[in-house]
């Protein structure tokens, strides 16, 4: 009889888990996304409650359940009304719930997490991504090349300011700095890019030279390990050399002559000719990416410092 019980207890159990997991509480509402200021304790009770529930399933569901958790949250934050104080308060609510996420080391379930901190417009957000992109922070290779594709995409959509983005272009070197994994210090170059994009965007000057100067610190760092026969980073160095092509052809004659002076162009120890002389590597891929980036290095070159016109 106490055996019969028990079984019955367990399934009440179960039944009491499955409703509860198949009746989430409410969605805020489109009053809720369009708030635009702080919100009371009974507003941020049912936001609360909301996000606790999603996370839950990004951290114990399966992984369609993941998915959907993920997808859920990523709709809700991407609708037009949603503002920045909603945001702010949403991000409040998860970031417990996200380092409870990281802290379980499941990197199929960090980077679901991470994909909705990438929807949310703000330095805090960005920097939490950033965290989970950095060798001091997150060990494992698979998580940091996923946070480190993730910033781009959230520098274009503004989550720091025109006027932040030289103080973060330093974070994002000194994780490229560290960075062991060829893939994901090629996210850094780019995110580095298109912080100098949004700069230039913003007509701020003094930002998009900080930015690039940390690039140029960036390209020689990751070439000295090169040179000390690191020769999967020259996938890393094609990536920066194809980002910083692209700019180069669209700068002004003033930003130019500003880099080449950062990559000290026509100087002995000359960045752009230190990697185009590089010895060779045997094997493919790394042999034709090794051509690339000699090509690269000297069509920038060639452009900062054109041939002087004959007659």
């Amino acid at each position: 009889m106490p055996i019969r019980l028990l079984i019955l207890a367990l399934a009440a159990s179960m039944f009491a888990f499955r409703a509860d997991t198949a009746t989430p509480p409410p969605a805020p509402s489109l009053k809720m996304l369009s708030m635009s200021a702080a919100p009371d304790a009974s507003t941020q009770q049912v936001l609360d409650a909301y996000v606790s529930y999603q996370f839950k399933q990004i951290a114990e569901a399966d992984a369609e359940g993941v998915k959907d958790a993920r997808t859920t949250l990523v709709s809700m934050l991407g609708k037009t009304e949603v503002t920045p104080v909603f945001q702010q308060a949403f991000l409040s609510a998860a970031k417990p719930k996200v380092a409870s996420i990281v802290d379980g080391k499941d990197a199929f379930r960090i980077t679901n997490a991470l994909l909705v901190l990438r929807q949310i417009r703000s330095p805090e957000a960005f920097n939490l991504v950033l965290a989970q992109a950095s060798v001091a922070t997150q060990p494992d290779e698979r998580v940091r090349i996923q946070a480190a594709s993730m910033l781009p995409t959230m520098i274009t959509r503004r989550a720091v300011q025109p006027e932040q983005l030289g103080t973060m272009a330093r974070r994002v070197r000194d994780a490229l700095d560290t960075e062991t994994s060829w893939a994901a210090a090629a996210e850094d170059f780019d995110c580095l890019s298109k912080m100098a994009a949004e700069a230039v965007r913003a007509k701020l000057a003094a930002e998009a030279a900080n930015v690039r100067g940390e690039m140029v610190r960036g390209l020689d760092a990751v070439q000295d390990r090169v040179d000390k026969d690191d020769k999967a980073m020259t996938g890393a160095l094609m990536r920066a050399l194809v980002s910083l092509r692209d700019q180069v052809l669209k700068m002004s004659e003033q930003e130019r002559k500003q880099l080449a002076d950062a990559l000290k162009v026509g100087q002995a120890d000359n960045l752009l000719t230190r990697i185009a002389k590089s010895p060779a590597p045997t094997g493919e891929p790394l042999a034709s990416q090794h051509t690339a980036v000699t090509n690269l290095a000297n069509v920038i070159q060639s452009i900062l410092v054109p041939s002087p016109k004959k007659g």
